[in-house]
């Protein structure tokens, strides 16, 4: 039965798009990384971007767990019957 409306399913609902919010902005901060890595001639700079880069890496990382977490509480409070990602 869905419960799409009910104030729980909502706010599980924000929770997911705020997860994702954070996910796509990682995401868009990685590859402005990787890109400038890749142009960046300066062996120091690119040492430094390269460190950043991993560490973002690290972040879009935990964050992706995050929104999956979020997107499977989503859909089990809403009754949607979503395909797993990675298991979750």
């Amino acid at each position: 039965m869905h419960k799409i409306g009910d104030p729980a399913e909502e706010a599980l609902h924000a929770e997911c798009d705020s997860a994702f919010t954070v996910l796509d902005t990682l995401n868009g901060v990685h590859l402005w990384l990787l890109k400038t890595a890749i142009v960046t001639t300066d062996g120091t700079e690119r040492t430094v971007i390269d460190a950043l880069a991993e560490q973002c890496e690290a972040q879009v990382n935990a964050a992706r767990t995050a929104w999956l977490t979020a997107r499977r509480a989503w859909a089990d409070a809403a009754g949607v019957d979503l395909e797993s990602i990675d298991g979750v």
